[in-house]
């Protein structure tokens, strides 16, 4: 813009030099240059005019459209802003009021049943824990599976509570662990180890020295172990009888103290991201309850801690026999339990190529212990006894004695069955009248499998018992 208009100026002082030049030489000009003359004059008249008025107006004018036009844009926009503003904030104000209905009405059923805290953890709410030991002056109960996870019970912590049990008269203290040579703690083994280690601990010989057993080098075997000689260390006269051990399915890790009461729920699920092995409790948030004027959630876990108190009759005492003799009496667990454990193993550890917890039944099996004998028919008419293995809705499956058992497709017919009729007849009498014939459908190592024909195609071809 500086340059054009130095332009401008240039040309009309060239312009006027060149008149000023032609009217006091007093020659005469040729009518060309003449022309010339006031093409460049009135070039440069129109250019001033333009420079200085018109381009002057002009600007004026566009600066007029641009102010007027960007009011008029930003009144339209600082109106819809409002009213985008006041529609989010009715829209805010009606979810945080919502949102606060809610919270509060959450607080209040909290406060009504004695629900002062939540932790996402024992280890968040470990502090609190233990402080509330400290200050109990009336009672402290104990429940867990081995406490082993965050909450141990550590040397300091046995030692105050055995100062209370001394200094303190008529103080209660309870301490409930789990009694991992029970079926409840093989169970939970078989969901904390691998499906190789599960294998081994039904396949061992019950013969075998107990150190080749690798159930007693699974994680709970081995928590309850440690925990065990932590406290056997104990006096005896002071300590001994505040501890027992459950035969109960686990339900809650819970410390209870004179006036509240801090919980996790036990499940058999898995936390999340941990590892397929290992400890399967931890995993739930930590629920701490005070102890109401009104009875309430407070007395309704100590009845519940008070009745598994109640009912567990196992001491250190016990233990200590039940650990000398460990061998025996888990080969007693596997003996009694073992249809039923077989059967978890396979659900909870299934072959490589079926999918984890997997129902892979139409209708559950039921299996026999110990078998009983019938008579059936093959073809032919010619009559065997077979043992009853197990049986569901459609099917049953049977293992002969001697000689060799029907091909698939072959129909087989029952005999008269001398047993009195109790639980396990009733169920063989119900799927196999005695002039009916059910179909064999496949043989394998335990057996063979009959059928009823009207539910041949409703069976699963894999069989977990």
């Amino acid at each position: 813009m500086t340059t054009l208009r130095q332009a401008i100026v240039a040309s009309v002082v060239l312009a006027s030099c060149l008149v000023l030049i032609i009217v006091f030489s007093r020659r005469p000009i040729p009518d060309h240059a003449m022309h010339i003359l006031i093409t460049l004059v009135a070039i440069s008249i129109v250019h001033l005019l333009d420079l200085f008025v018109f381009k002057g107006e002009m600007m004026r004018l566009v600066k007029k459209v641009i102010e007027d036009t960007s009011n008029r844009v930003l009144d339209k926009t600082q109106a819809r802003l409002k009213e985008m503003m006041a529609e989010e904030s009715e829209s805010f104000l009606e979810k945080t009021h919502e949102s606060l209905r809610k919270h509060f009405a959450l607080l209040g059923n909290a406060d009504k049943i004695g629900l002062v805290a939540i932790y996402k953890n024992r280890e968040e709410a470990l502090d609190d824990v233990i402080d509330s030991l400290k200050k109990a002056e009336k009672k402290v109960w104990i429940l867990g599976v081995a406490l082993t996870l965050a909450f141990e019970l550590r040397a300091d912590i046995l030692e105050t509570l055995c100062q209370k049990m001394k200094n303190v008269k008529g103080f209660d203290l309870r301490i409930l662990l789990l009694d991992a040579l029970r079926s409840p703690a093989v169970f939970r083994t078989f969901l904390e180890s691998s499906g190789e280690d599960v294998e081994a601990i039904l396949q061992t010989d019950p013969e075998a020295p107990d150190k080749e057993q690798p159930y007693f080098l699974q994680t709970l075997y081995t928590d309850y172990n440690s925990t065990y000689k932590r406290l056997s260390a104990l006096s005896k006269k002071i300590l001994w009888p505040c501890i027992r051990y459950y035969a109960h399915s686990p339900s809650f890790w819970m410390i209870v103290t004179d006036e509240e009461i801090f919980l996790e729920p036990y499940t058999y699920g898995r936390p999340p991201g941990r590892d397929k092995e290992g400890r399967i409790g931890g995993g739930l948030p930590v629920f701490r309850f005070r102890n109401l004027p009104e009875k309430g959630t407070y007395e309704i876990l100590c009845d519940h801690y008070d009745k598994l108190w109640l009912t567990s009759d196992i001491d250190l005492f016990q233990v200590e026999a039940r650990r000398f003799d460990r061998a025996c009496v888990l080969k007693r667990i596997l003996d009694r339990g073992w249809a039923w454990l077989r059967n978890a193993q396979a659900v909870l550890h299934p072959a490589a190529n079926k999918k984890p917890n997997e129902d892979r039944r139409r209708y559950p099996r039921y299996v026999f212990a110990p078998r009983f004998k019938i008579p059936i028919r093959l073809n032919g008419g010619t009559e065997v006894e077979a043992e009853v293995v197990d049986i569901s809705r459609t099917s049953i499956r049977l293992a002969l004695t001697e000689g060799e058992p029907p091909k698939p497709g072959q129909k087989v017919g029952r005999g008269d069955i001398e047993q009195p009729l109790c639980e396990d007849v009733y169920l063989v009498r119900r799927l196999w009248e005695k002039d009916a014939k059910l179909v064999c459908k496949r043989v394998d190592d335990t057996g063979f499998v009959l059928v009823d024909p009207r539910d041949v195609t409703t069976e699963p071809a894999s069989s977990t018992s």
